[in-house]
């Protein structure tokens, strides 16, 4: 939490929300330092999976930046704002597909209304990033990566939905059933090699 001023209640009432959080059990989840400079109060969390592929890495990470500001702040259209970034390795034939973009922005779209989380004024913006290799041990390998960034206005301060949704994404951009926590039979982030 940053702050130069004396604490909100609504703030307080956004992070002792949080501790009625009860992350999926395919993912660990843990508090970082907010951002500075960005509202009066932040707070931040991180997150990962707990699949990894086969060089230990997670299948799909994330981060949640929770604003707020009494007075609000122009685009924000409320007194707090969430930021959200989620990011996975995904199959090369997706993010090769035009058409990817759109679908990991409907991903999130689902995981906010499927969690109830209230919102409006959700912007954001997906990159895909696809890479050939050639030569070396591996005479060829391909990946590719698609990252989420976006970040809307919550209604209320109870911010459980909206983690719970951030949460969902990241499953599911990795490849991972938020419901069930199953891989996927089309899970692809397995190291080439």
């Amino acid at each position: 939490m940053t702050s130069n001023a004396a604490v909100s209640p609504d703030f307080v009432a956004a992070l002792n929300s949080l501790r009625e959080l009860k992350p999926h059990s395919n993912v660990t989840v843990s508090e970082i330092p907010a951002p500075r400079n960005m509202a009066p109060f932040a707070a931040a969390l991180s997150a990962e999976t707990t699949h990894t592929d086969l060089a230990g890495r997670p299948l799909g990470t994330g981060r949640l930046v929770i604003l707020h500001d009494p007075r609000g702040q122009d685009g924000w259209n409320g007194e707090f704002r969430i930021i959200s970034l989620v990011s996975a390795d995904i199959d090369h034939d997706l993010g090769a597909d035009p058409l990817a973009g759109e679908v990991a922005w409907s991903w999130l779209r689902e995981s906010l209304d499927s969690n109830h989380a209230e919102h409006h004024d959700l912007v954001g913006s997906v990159t895909r990033e696809l890479s050939d290799s050639f030569g070396g041990i591996n005479l060829t390998s391909y990946a590719a990566a698609i990252d989420v960034r976006a970040s809307w206005t919550p209604q209320g301060t109870d911010m459980i939905p909206h983690c719970t949704a951030w949460i969902h994404m990241i499953l599911q951009a990795a490849g991972l059933d938020p419901q069930e926590g199953v891989v996927s039979l089309s899970s692809r982030r397995y190291a080439q090699g």
